[in-house]
């Protein structure tokens, strides 16, 4: 059975987004979600606020236990520097009985959204494996 629900984590500049979307090409019927798509303005354009860091991420689970409730493959390509951070998702499949699956990325790759490289690495650091 396939899963139903892909979290895909890794540092910025890891290839999330580029293995997300090569799922999705393999599978159409999958929605991909990135706290990321949060900051896309209506004119295309990405605009990071830090300061909307938890709204960006709320608005992530929330698509993805949308999905999740009417059976909507979800893939989740965030970070998820911390364990604790897949969590909720976890709990949200377990809840539906959905089945779910784990990918970390370990490409090392430009961040497409310009991530400084003392984050990147702060953030390598920070990994849990």
């Amino acid at each position: 059975m396939k899963p139903k629900l892909i979290l895909i984590r890794g540092i910025p500049g890891s290839g999330k987004s580029t293995f997300a979307r090569f799922i999705q090409s393999l599978d159409p019927s999958y929605s991909v979600y990135e706290a990321d798509q949060f900051f896309i303005q209506i004119d295309g354009e990405y605009r990071y606020d830090p300061s909307k860091i938890k709204e960006a991420h709320d608005w992530c689970k929330e698509r993805a236990e949308y999905n999740l409730l009417y059976g909507i493959p979800t893939i989740v390509a965030n970070t998820f520097i911390r364990k604790w951070e897949l969590q909720p998702y976890i709990d949200m499949a377990t809840e539906f009985n959905i089945p779910y699956s784990i990918i970390t990325m370990n490409g090392n790759f430009n961040s497409i959204h310009s991530v400084p490289r003392s984050v990147i690495n702060r953030m390598r650091t920070t990994f849990e494996h």
